[in-house]
């Protein structure tokens, strides 16, 4: 098609005439199918935009030829536009007016352009929208058969804009930014531009819980086992794993993209741990979660997670390499003399591009296992799982880089330094203050400044003295430990405490300060692939579960944020 504008097709309404005139029934809110989703033009006085009222009355949406009537006295009314058709004077004109009469000609196609919309489910309601012209239709649109009453543009542009739309409503959604993806997509935003909206929009998000808009009660109802045994035992799927599978289907559509196992929630991860029921031999010894009633687990001592509370920026729902447009160089302004022209000046760009890295792992489990624990094995294999996934991924957030994997916060080029001696720094007062300095003075002056180290470091500071003059109550931070120099003071394991500078040894720590929203954490798709073999460990009867997700770092402007990374604290 080449039509211009989008179509509905409705019926005359009580067909009579007087002289030339008939009533009418231009459009309503009923449903329709336009193949991906179903569209619904919302019928009230706020929504219908008569601008161009009276609209023409011509024929087939033929718009090169000239209108055959006019349509009159355009009003909402009981979910209704409805109108008053008065017929032209032409032969051709007074030739429709009797066919309509006669009750040949009863279908009418309306012509609109949609100006805003909303969603509910798969629905796209238009609550803004603007009719243009209406059309006496011979043979109206076959609905049911998906038939597109004349879209605005080709049936392949309808569906790239299609597309557009679902994708940017969907990372709307998942972010919390509903309203915002709305008004991108009535103001025809690409997914691109939408996306470095978002970025300057949030300044934290975390992952879903699941990877899906879950209530509360249906991921507690998830069980990870369920989803190992669907893959297992057929028998099974189909018996108790239902939920978990129509789970990996729904994450699959949202992800756009099939699981090579099954798609899980995303803090269900997976770390290299053996789990059998032995007692004996092996590590962990799964044999103590075999028929000894036990009130609980005592789980390992793990490192504290930072990146949620120190306002990480968070993209999810990712697909396809990303690049976030970052602007270099600004426009210089000038005071120039009368009748001088200033020098002209240019703006430069560059982008951050963010690429999904693979991160692996694998557990093994012995089917004694799976058939005969007491103890939760949902929750402790999610939550053990998910914690030592989630180290992970900060340990290489504040790490630098390897072969295979993102680059972190030590690895970022262009950040504030502050370095100590040849064989490492004996952290003093003015080193804090040259940490802080170092952003402030690159014009960073974000809201989530704040200071992310180490344990090590965070013992140190308590029992170091500003100055050798003050006393045992003026060390560089106080009893808390929750503040440094009227910034926040964050700490984690996850940190390196083992560097080298000259000849310190692996003895070194690292200490960070900036706007952590600066840092950008990319996360693709909604959820880790699990994938289960039964066959690697089949002479031992173990199977062995593998988990895929696909994640990268990145910074928009590394003078925000500052690093020590030769921090002696012995």
């Amino acid at each position: 098609m080449s039509d211009t504008l989008l179509r509905r097709t409705v019926e005359f309404e009580n067909v009579r005439a007087e002289d030339n005139l008939v009533p009418c029934v231009l459009s309503t809110d009923v449903p329709v199918n336009r193949g991906n989703y179903l569209e619904v033009l919302q019928h009230d006085e706020a929504a219908v935009d008569l601008s161009r009222a009276p609209l023409p009355l011509i024929e087939s949406h033929d718009s090169s030829r000239v209108n055959v009537g006019l349509v009159e006295q355009l009003r909402v009314a009981g979910g209704k536009l409805r109108g008053m058709v008065r017929f032209g004077t032409s032969a051709r004109g007074k030739e429709l007016l009797a066919d309509v009469k006669a009750g040949i000609v009863r279908g009418l196609s309306i012509g609109y352009r949609i100006d805003k919309t909303t969603t509910q489910g798969d629905t796209l309601i238009a609550t803004r929208w603007t009719p243009f012209e209406l059309s006496a239709c011979s043979v109206p649109a076959d609905i049911g058969a998906g038939f597109y009453r004349g879209l605005s543009m080709s049936t392949e542009n309808a569906s790239a804009e299609r597309t557009r739309a679902t994708e940017i409503l969907a990372l709307g959604k998942m972010h919390r930014q509903a309203e915002l993806a709305e008004a991108a997509v009535s103001e025809g935003a690409s997914l691109d531009q939408f996306r470095t909206l978002l970025l300057s929009k949030i300044s934290t998000a975390q992952p879903s819980v699941n990877g899906l808009d879950w209530s509360p009660r249906e991921a507690q109802r998830y069980n990870i086992v369920n989803a190992i045994r669907a893959q297992l035992d057929p028998k099974a799927a189909a018996r108790d794993c239902g939920f978990e599978l129509e789970a990996s289907r729904a994450l699959e559509r949202t992800m756009g993209k099939p699981a090579q196992g099954v798609y899980v929630p995303w803090n269900a991860p997976m770390q290299k741990r053996d789990i059998t029921t032995s007692t004996t031999t092996g590590t962990p010894k799964g044999g103590y979660l075999v028929p000894t009633d036990m009130i609980g687990l005592i789980d390992v001592l793990r490192a504290k997670l930072i990146m949620p509370a120190i306002g990480v920026t968070v993209l999810q729902g990712l697909s396809g390499n990303v690049a976030l447009p970052r602007k270099t160089t600004s426009v210089t302004s000038y005071w120039v003399a009368e009748n001088v022209a200033p020098t002209e000046g240019t703006m430069a760009f560059d982008q951050v591009a963010l690429t999904p890295k693979t991160m692996a792992a694998y557990v093994d489990f012995s089917r004694r296992f799976l058939l005969q624990s007491s103890v939760d094995a949902t929750q402790l294999v999610q939550d053990d799982l998910a914690a030592s996934m989630a180290h992970a991924i900060e340990v290489a957030f504040f790490g630098s880089t390897n072969t295979s994997g993102p680059t972190g916060v030590r690895g970022v080029t262009g950040l504030g330094s502050v370095a100590g001696g040849t064989n490492g720094l004996a952290l003093s007062w003015g080193n804090i203050v040259a940490l802080i300095r170092a952003p402030l003075v690159a014009n960073t002056a974000g809201a989530r400044l704040a200071f992310v180290t180490n344990e090590k470091v965070r013992a140190k500071l308590m029992t170091t003295l500003k100055t050798t003059a003050d006393t045992a109550s003026n060390f560089i931070i106080g009893d808390n430990g929750a503040s440094l120099a009227g910034y926040p003071f964050f700490t984690s394991n996850a940190i390196s405490s083992t560097l080298v500078k000259g000849s310190s040894g692996s003895t070194c720590s690292a200490m960070f300060f900036g706007d952590w929203s600066e840092m950008v954490h990319a996360i693709w798709g909604g959820a880790c692939d699990l994938l289960v073999d039964p066959y690697t460990g089949s002479s031992a009867g173990t199977v062995r579960v593998t988990a895929f997700t696909d994640q990268d770092f990145g910074c928009r402007q590394p003078a925000a944020l500052a690093a020590c990374l030769d921090i002696l604290t012995v």
